[in-house]
């Protein structure tokens, strides 16, 4: 099967936007029950969790070091950039605001669903899911450019890696991974169902982190981050000199 015809494949089999589309199509605002406005107002007050002492699913193919001083705790770099930090602020409100939307509408059941597996120090928590019909969902947000090349290539590889995470740890086998363009707003939808090679890429990082945690040693530095460091690294400052304590 082609590129192309996967791709079509993949969009076809959806379970959030014809049910989303359906709703727009009728107009009108979005009037929350209170059961809903409870559970937007608990996550909208409710403090991040601790990060240290665990690995997270959202950070799968990342740099493993970075994911290494994470999981210590180690200080992060201030963020300077106001319009990076109010890029994660867009985030944060993107997420409720899809949250809110299939709560209401029915599409999902649960909204914030944690999860853990010990056995490889994980922790995560689902956008949301549908026990009902026994499927996850993840909600991206992305520019113009990386939209683009979403829909025509396909869902990014770290995403991919991410969900495998989480159907690793809830033994869920389908997700739907929603992409929403920031400066538009439009929207496309893939469905993703277990992958044998994307679950051994992702068994096999995992088994290399733990490894380090065992052994008490940190991943080595990317070598470009040697020559120049990432500034969106929230550990850039620390991570040159960084030992396991």
């Amino acid at each position: 099967m082609s590129l192309k015809n996967l791709l079509k494949a993949i969009k076809e089999d959806q379970r959030v936007s014809p049910r989303v589309q359906m709703w727009l199509s009728r107009g009108g605002d979005l009037t929350l029950s209170e059961n809903t406005a409870k559970l937007i107002t608990l996550q909208a007050t409710t403090e991040p969790r601790e990060r240290s002492g665990s690995f997270s699913s959202s950070s799968r193919g990342n740099c493993h070091r970075q994911q290494a001083l994470g999981y210590l705790g180690a200080e992060t770099s201030p963020r300077v950039d106001t319009k990076l930090q109010n890029i994660f602020l867009d985030g944060h409100w993107r997420h409720l605001r899809w949250q809110a939307l299939l709560l209401e509408t029915g599409v999902l059941t649960h909204m914030e669903v944690p999860w853990s597996m010990p056995h490889y120090r994980l922790k995560g928590t689902l956008d949301g899911v549908n026990l009902d019909e026994g499927w996850g969902f993840e909600l991206k947000g992305a520019n113009d450019n990386s939209y683009k090349g979403v829909v025509r290539n396909g869902p990014m590889h770290s995403h991919l890696m991410q969900i495998h995470t989480y159907m690793l740890g809830t033994g869920l086998k389908e997700f739907a991974l929603i992409y929403e363009n920031k400066n538009t707003n439009e929207f496309t939808e893939f469905t993703i169902h277990q992958d044998d090679d994307v679950m051994d890429e992702v068994i096999d990082e995992l088994v290399l982190l733990n490894d380090g945690v065992s052994d008490k040693e940190l991943p080595p530095m990317l070598t470009e981050c040697k020559i120049t460091p990432d500034y969106q690294c929230q550990y850039r400052d620390v991570c040159p000199s960084a030992v396991w304590p």
